[in-house]
């Protein structure tokens, strides 16, 4: 199929390379390095892309589409940086950067005591070099294996401490707080990278907390470490921002009675 690659004051050139569909046009795809064209087939398979460019909004007139950068697991696209060149309805040019990574699974550990009904927090201490943090206290991230398991290194400590995460007892809270529902953005200017909260809910008796707080750390095969602290230190005690919108979310909730404020178990409908 032959596309018209569109040049303000000049006339339009035919473009006889890869395209995509987004919004029912055919925007060209241009690689910066040749030799990343071979890998177009798996920019789009990668759900991401996929995504973005299904669901880019109607006034975003897309020109053209620059690909910088390829980050790839065997056959998996886990990273995509390109350039996105765009026309208002005024005639002016411009171009963004764009980072694709898709959305990432949290959890919210609220533990509640039995006796004195104090709620507790579990979040993760984890290396962050990107910040030159040797321990990040941050809310933990989990995945889903092809079976529906949750899995992950953090999921696998908070087991080993007593806490059994199952996926049919997460409740999203990122999808109960926004109609749009696909999660928070970190990032938006450049990044396309959404979060999703998982609330998992649990009442235990005042000495199995205990025993938790003595029993915190990690695992040989992780080199984060698990940490309990009372609920009510925990916007304190973090700047992660997964931890704190977190936090918001779960205490919102509660106030407008979207959630039990007494810690009970909480069932998905």
């Amino acid at each position: 199929m032959e596309t018209k690659l569109k040049a303000a004051g000049r006339q339009d050139l035919p473009w006889r390379g890869c395209t995509v569909m987004i919004n029912s046009n055919s925007i060209p795809v241009d690689f910066e390095y040749p030799a990343h064209e071979d890998f177009f087939k798996n920019v789009q398979e990668m759900l991401p892309f996929q995504n973005w460019c299904a669901t880019c909004d109607q006034q975003l007139i897309f020109e053209k589409i620059m690909i910088q950068s390829i980050d790839m697991v065997e056959d998996v696209v886990l990273t995509l940086k390109f350039s996105a060149e765009t026309t208002d309805s005024a005639g002016n040019q411009k171009k963004h950067a764009v980072w694709l990574t898709g959305a990432s699974l949290h959890v919210l550990v609220v533990i509640t005591s039995e006796e004195t009904r104090k709620q507790h927090a579990v979040l993760v201490a984890c290396p962050r070099t990107s910040i030159g943090r040797a321990s990040f206290l941050e809310l933990p991230m989990i995945g889903i294996d092809s079976l529906g398991n949750v899995d992950g290194a953090p999921a696998k400590m908070l087991r080993d401490l007593g806490i059994q995460l199952q996926l049919d007892m997460l409740l999203d809270i990122t999808h109960l707080s926004s109609e749009e529902g696909r999660g928070i953005f970190t990032s938006p200017d450049s990044r396309d990278e959404f979060i999703r909260i998982l609330l998992h809910s649990a009442t235990m008796p005042e000495a199995e907390i205990a025993r938790m707080y003595d029993e915190c750390g990690g695992s040989n095969e992780s080199s984060c470490k698990v940490h309990i602290l009372p609920l009510s230190d925990m916007w304190k005690s973090t700047n992660d921002a997964k931890a704190l919108s977190a936090l918001c979310l779960y205490l919102n909730l509660v106030a407008v009675n979207g959630l039990p404020a007494d810690g009970t178990s909480v069932t998905p409908s």
